[in-house]
């Protein structure tokens, strides 16, 4: 009650910050990325979460991280956990499930959300069927909160089907009924998994095939650092972007954040050398 000011990560995806200003909440920062060796900025960020005010809700994405493709370890999401577990009453967990299945796996992504509710917190899940199911433009997704008891849950409930009667009132159905066939029919959900288990594959093959070229062209080897999902992002200034579209044709989004999930091993290698020519 009364949370007013949510701790997005530095960097996040870029349209968390107006999405969820328009939602009417105060949006600020917590250290998330370590520039220097391309990993998560581990003690800055337990740092931020530590001090953040009373009432702050924290936004922490689970897995495949937007823009980076650099994830928390195992036992960093534990150091995470343990600053929750410490300030129970104090601070709101939000958990961002947009790439479920195509880091590591359908459970190793989402394991810290579990060890959140065995551990008896609240919470919140925003998942998103737009990358793992291939219904980007169906706009098919779930809200789950985990509360303290069921009173809370019939109130947090009605709080939510009041937002979306005066929001959306009836979301789109079509997406959402090809996501349950596919649950709830053995054979689809295995067909399913197995095309997922493909796609997470060539997504962690076009991150290596990468990284590998990166380095091969003499830049730093931070470039090498453990990458997942759809994206990575380099950090190249205007200039360095442009140069890529006009001298190499290859387009990138600002400041250089790349979608892998078009390179096979041979773009792989010609998009690294371009990047290798305008950043040397």
């Amino acid at each position: 009650q009364g949370l007013n000011t949510m701790l997005i990560p530095d960097p996040s995806w870029a349209n968390h910050r107006p999405l969820l200003q328009g939602g009417g909440l105060k949006i600020e920062e917590y250290p998330y990325f370590k520039q220097e060796s391309h990993t998560v900025d581990i003690e800055a960020m337990i740092a931020a979460l530590e001090k953040a005010p009373p009432k702050t809700s924290i936004m922490l994405q689970v897995a495949a991280h937007n823009p980076t493709g650099v994830d928390l370890s195992d036992a960093e999401w534990e150091r995470v956990l343990q600053v929750f577990l410490k300030r129970k009453h104090e601070l709101f967990p939000v958990f961002d499930s947009a790439y479920q299945g195509l880091a590591r796996g359908l459970a190793e992504d989402v394991f810290i959300i579990k060890k959140f509710l065995d551990a008896d917190l609240e919470f919140a899940v925003t998942n998103s069927c737009s990358k793992n199911f291939g219904l980007y433009g169906e706009r098919v997704g779930t809200l789950f909160v985990a509360c303290s008891s069921a009173d809370v849950a019939s109130r947090v409930a009605s709080r939510c089907k009041l937002k979306i009667r005066t929001n959306y009132s009836v979301p789109p159905l079509f997406g959402a009924k090809i996501v349950v066939a596919i649950l709830s029919n053995p054979a689809l959900r295995a067909q399913w998994e197995k095309e997922l288990e493909h796609t997470r594959d060539t997504l962690n093959m076009a991150h290596t095939a990468f990284a590998k070229g990166l380095t091969a062209g003499g830049l730093d080897a931070k470039f090498s650092a453990q990458r997942f999902g759809l994206f990575t992002q380099l950090y190249l200034t205007e200039a360095q972007v442009s140069a890529l579209e006009t001298q190499h044709g290859c387009y990138v989004a600002p400041a250089g954040r790349v979608n892998v999930s078009s390179l096979d091993e041979k773009a792989a290698a010609a998009v690294a050398c371009a990047v290798v020519a305008v950043l040397k």
